[in-house]
């Protein structure tokens, strides 16, 4: 979603879920990561002057969905069995008795009977983990014909080359160690020399 300047306010407004962070300041302008794209934006006036986009590929946006789909219908199961474990533990308090296996057979058959269900009905319902799977920027530095970022890009650190001006990536490269993997994961770094440093784990 593109950024718009407010009629009465005058002031920039991005989208709540753009979850923006400050990459690079250069004189009167700024450099925002956002939610699947890069902003470039003027201080004085304050406005957008371009907007780079990068989402997740393709690839990476189907292995994250398999992820947190994975995720949520096993948070669904366990929630769904948790009265049936608090019985088993109150009767057999101090002892594994086989009603603890009975309850993993049923998380197990619970998510066997998840992962069938048509994609669809999956995500409909994967509102908690769906931010997951986008392109959150999160790393700068400079090169000569433009500038490189990293980004979560669905659970898997990635990295991108951009031409000034250019609105697409020229070319990705693993990002591992260089960008967070959680969206909500700000690191401070640093670009010194030839090498990037940076606080994600």
């Amino acid at each position: 979603m593109l950024p718009k300047l407010g009629n009465r306010t005058g002031r920039l407004r991005f989208a709540n879920d753009d979850s923006l962070v400050l990459l690079h300041n250069y004189g009167p302008y700024v450099l925002l990561g956002g939610r699947n794209a890069v902003f470039n934006v003027s201080i004085t006036p304050l406005s957008l002057i371009f907007k780079y986009e990068w989402p997740t590929s393709e690839n990476d946006m189907t292995e994250c969905t398999k992820k947190t789909t994975s995720l949520k219908c096993r948070f669904q199961c366990e929630y769904h069995t948790t009265i049936f474990d608090l019985q088993i533990r109150m009767a057999y308090i101090g002892k594994r008795h086989d009603g603890m296996h009975e309850k993993d057979h049923i998380i197990g058959a619970c998510l066997s009977r998840q992962l069938r269900q048509p994609p669809s009905k999956n995500l409909g319902n994967l509102r908690i983990f769906q931010h997951l799977c986008d392109n959150y920027v999160r790393t700068f530095y400079s090169t000569h014909a433009g500038f490189v970022v990293c980004g979560t890009h669905g659970l898997n650190p990635t990295c991108a080359n951009f031409a000034e001006r250019d609105r697409r990536a020229r070319q990705t490269f693993a990002g591992d160690g260089l960008a967070p993997h959680a969206p909500d994961v700000v690191a401070p770094f640093l670009f010194s020399g030839r090498y990037l440093y940076t606080a994600n784990g």
